[in-house]
């Protein structure tokens, strides 16, 4: 995790979030909830966890 102060906010960028099961369930269950579908079977898949 990186932390960023653009124009006066912080921010914090991180990168590899798969390898974070609590930010990769944050990032599936946003993207559940919006578009109607996640990548968790995908990163299973690509992980060779499954």
């Amino acid at each position: 995790m990186e932390l960023l102060n653009i124009n006066g906010k912080d921010y914090e960028f991180v990168h590899r979030y798969g390898k974070n099961n609590e930010l990769r369930k944050s990032l599936n269950d946003l993207t559940q909830m919006i578009f109607g579908f996640n990548f968790e079977q995908w990163y299973l898949n690509d992980a060779g966890v499954s």
